[in-house]
This record gives C-alpha cells, structure tokens and sequence, in this order.
C-alpha cells in the first residue's frame, strides 16, 4: 500500500463533477479560452514533487470513524485536511480538447481525482477524471499479471 504507484487517466476539461469523476453531478464551465499543450505542460510542473493536496469529498479517508464519501452522501461537507503527497513524474499521452491523458507515478495516498479536479482549475476550464488504470504498485506491473 505503501509503494509507488503507476497511474493512466483521462482528465475531460469543460465542467467539474462534485465526485471529481464521472459519476458525479456535472456543472458546465463557461471557458473562455480552450488551453493549448504548452499551456497544460507549464500547469502540470507544479504538480511534480511534494507538495500539499486537498483529498476528494467522495473518498474513503475517516473523520471520527465515518468515511468522508459516506458524509458527503448524506449532504454533508467533510473537513478534510489537505495532505502530503509526492508526484514523481507526470507526462503527457495524448491530448485533444476536451480529454487529456496522461501517465502518473505517484506515492501513497494521492488522488489522480484531485489532480484532474486542480488542474481544471488551475487552467480556468474545470476537469475531471473520466478514466483511470492503475498499471503499476511497487515492483508489481499490470502488464505481468496472470489472468485467473
């Protein structure tokens, strides 16, 4: 649990979720410019390293022994903390607007929702994750996997 980890995703620009991800409640962004490859290179740069990130609403962390997704599923607004978290690298697969996909190396505890959530804002255009594949914990990869 503890191990690296290895991420695909597909971040869509153009509205926010209150889920951080598909399934949530869409709102549209009014989106005065569409941002250009260079524009989500220089974003995502400062996504690189340690830094401070606020969790998702809707995840599993405890806050007096309930599940934050289970208080927001009631209405209710979970005072999470933001928490440390590390990106050892980010890079870009492909991108044409609105969906982005990238590959993430990250440590424990970081949320791609978060990133796709923060990245849509930071560009001014909202995001949020419609697809992602953990392809590698630790030194275990997806593409060694046996099929039971």
């Amino acid at each position: 649990m503890e191990s690296e980890k290895e991420y695909l995703a597909t971040v869509r620009f153009g509205a926010e979720s209150t889920t951080d991800d598909e399934a949530g409640e869409k709102t549209i962004t009014e989106i005065r410019k569409k941002p250009v490859r260079g524009d989500i290179e220089k974003i995502l740069a400062g996504f690189r390293g340690k830094f401070f990130q606020q969790p998702p609403n809707f995840s599993a962390i405890k806050i007096g022994g309930v599940r934050a997704y289970k208080m927001a599923r009631r209405g209710e607004e979970p005072k999470l903390k933001k928490r440390p978290v590390e990106v050892k690298a980010i890079k870009i697969l492909k991108y044409r607007w609105p969906d982005l996909k990238i590959k993430i190396v990250s440590g424990s505890g970081f949320y791609v929702r978060a990133l796709a959530r923060d990245l849509g804002k930071k560009l001014k255009v909202g995001g949020y994750l419609t697809e992602l594949e953990r392809t590698r914990v630790g030194q275990f990869k997806k593409s060694s996997a046996i099929r039971i």
